[in-house]
Parts: C-alpha cells; sequence; structure tokens
C-alpha cells in the first residue's frame, strides 16, 4: 500500500473481498453515504482534462475529494491478409478506479492546480498485404491530482492484437490498474477462434465484456475486448471481420472507463487490409466537497 499523507483519512467502514463480494446493498450503501456527505455542501466538479485552480472556501479546512485518474485506451487488432490462417482482437483498456478521501489542514482561501488525466489513446489501426501484422497496444491513461497532496493514478492501455494466432487463446490479455489496496476494472481479453475472458471488477469498477469470433472457420477474426469500467462504463469493443478491411473502432470509455479493444481482420485471399483501432480511454474525473 502506499504511503498516505499525515493529514489524510480514508472511509475504511467498508470491505470487499474474496468473502466479502461486491453486492447491490454495498453499491446502495456507499452512494447513500456519499449523498449524505455532499448534501447541502459547496460543490466543484472537474469532468474533462487539462489543470484548473482550486479555491478552498471560507471557513473550510478539510474537503471530500472522490476522484479517478483517466481510462487507458483499447488496443488495436491484429491482421492476416494472407488468406491462411486467424487473427486476434485487442483487449479493452482498463477502467481507473475511483477513490474517496478527506483531505484535511487546508487553509481557506488557498489556491491549489487540479490535474485531471486525459484518457489514453486507442491503439491505431494497421494495414498489411498479403502478409501479417500485429496491432497496437493502447497508451495508459493519464494521472488525476490535487496539487502534490493527492495523486489518482490512470489506467492501463489495453493489448495489440495479434496478427497471425492459432488454437483458441487470447490474442491480448485484459490489464488491471493498482491503486493502494483496490483494483479498478480490467478490459476484456479478444477473441482469437475462442471467446476472451471477461475483466476483473471491485467497487465501483465493472471489467469489460468479452471479445466476440467474427466469421467462420478456419478464417476467425478475433473481436475486441470491452473497456473496463472506471466511474462510468467502459467502451464496447467490436466485431471482427473476414475481407472486410477497416471496421469500426472500439467504442470510447466514459468517465474513467477504459476504451474497446479494436477488431481483428483476416482474409479468405491475399490481398490488403486494416484492422480496428481501439477506442480512446475516458478522461479523469474530480469531486471536491467543502466539509468544514
Amino acid at each position: 500500500m502506499a504511503d498516505i499523507p499525515a493529514n489524510i483519512s480514508t472511509m475504511n467502514d467498508l470491505e470487499v473481498g474474496a468473502d466479502k463480494p461486491v453486492t447491490q446493498a454495498l453499491m446502495t450503501k456507499i452512494g447513500a453515504n456519499i449523498n449524505a456527505l455532499i448534501a447541502g455542501k459547496n460543490l466543484q466538479e472537474f469532468i474533462s482534462s487539462g489543470v484548473f485552480v482550486y479555491t478552498v472556501p471560507e471557513n473550510t479546512t478539510s474537503v471530500g475529494i472522490f476522484a479517478a485518474g483517466a481510462g487507458g485506451g483499447g488496443g488495436s487488432g491484429g491482421v492476416d491478409s494472407r488468406g491462411l490462417k486467424q487473427s486476434g482482437g485487442a483487449s479493452g483498456g482498463a477502467g481507473a478506479q475511483p477513490k474517496f478521501l478527506v483531505l484535511n489542514g487546508l487553509t481557506p482561501g488557498a489556491t491549489h492546480n487540479i490535474t485531471i488525466g486525459a484518457g489514453g489513446a486507442g491503439g491505431a489501426s494497421v494495414t498489411a498485404s498479403s502478409t501479417t501484422k500485429d496491432g497496437l497496444d493502447g497508451a495508459a491513461g493519464g494521472n488525476t491530482s490535487f496539487g502534490t497532496l493527492l495523486t489518482f493514478k490512470g489506467a492501463q492501455g489495453g493489448n495489440k492484437g495479434l496478427g497471425s494466432v492459432t488454437g483458441g487463446a487470447s490474442s491480448g490479455s485484459g490489464v488491471q490498474v493498482q491503486i493502494e489496496e483496490t483494483t479498478g476494472g480490467a478490459g476484456g481479453n479478444g477473441a482469437s477462434g475462442g471467446n476472451g475472458t471477461n475483466g476483473e471488477s471491485d467497487i465501483f469498477a465493472i471489467g469489460g465484456g468479452s471479445g466476440i469470433i467474427g466469421g467462420t472457420g478456419p478464417y476467425f477474426a478475433g473481436g475486441g475486448g470491452g473497456g473496463g469500467a472506471g466511474k462510468g462504463i467502459g467502451g464496447a469493443g467490436t466485431s471482427g471481420t473476414v475481407d472486410a478491411s477497416g471496421g469500426t473502432a472500439g467504442a470510447g470509455g466514459q468517465s474513467a472507463g477504459g476504451g474497446g479493444g479494436g477488431a481483428a481482420v483476416t482474409s479468405t485471399a491475399p490481398g490488403t487490409l486494416s484492422s480496428a483501432a481501439g477506442g480512446n480511454g475516458g478522461d479523469g474525473y474530480m469531486l471536491i466537497v467543502a466539509l468544514s
């Protein structure tokens, strides 16, 4: 667990683990706690990437901060344009884990820079002519921070799809982001001749969906995995295609969600084909509540 400054306290009354899974009742309790805390308070919300200035309100020395880094971009799919085998879809980007902290000891009227991380770029489409080519990894999301006192890490980008794969193994693994003791949602794995696996899940962060198989054997084109959720949902992956260049890119993530993975493309005869790009991750987020 990362070191926490002395003037920061965390909410530790909610336990989640292998023997205490996330439930609807727990989600309701979390939402009720936050709503009760912010009711009637001075609120400032930051929902897009950039650097902003927060001024501590009068008579305020403590603030509650609910925030997340940016989601990772989805990888792009692989290409097999030889007319021989099958290609793999990419995994979706991870979603950044939202977290709530209370920051004490602030000075009324003091200013603090607020940085909201930009969503990670999805891997670009790749083109191959009568050969194979791997896709590109998605980029990691940027960090969100409250001055130099707090940093909420951005999530990892999705893994690329492979241009030449055999069998049913996934071509791109779902990836996760670790922030202290909590884990953000992982992007779903891309499919390659078999379904991708679902991403991991945790409080607020729900894993991305499976990749979808495109085409019929022996010419399989793996679908991209869905992006992991952050504060908002992750982007959907796309279906793989046979003998159809391009394809729709994986959907972008929303509010710290990961971008969807790009689909693969393969061919029944040699030619020139392009895979689908990955979706961009969602920008980070921060809500600041003046407490006392």
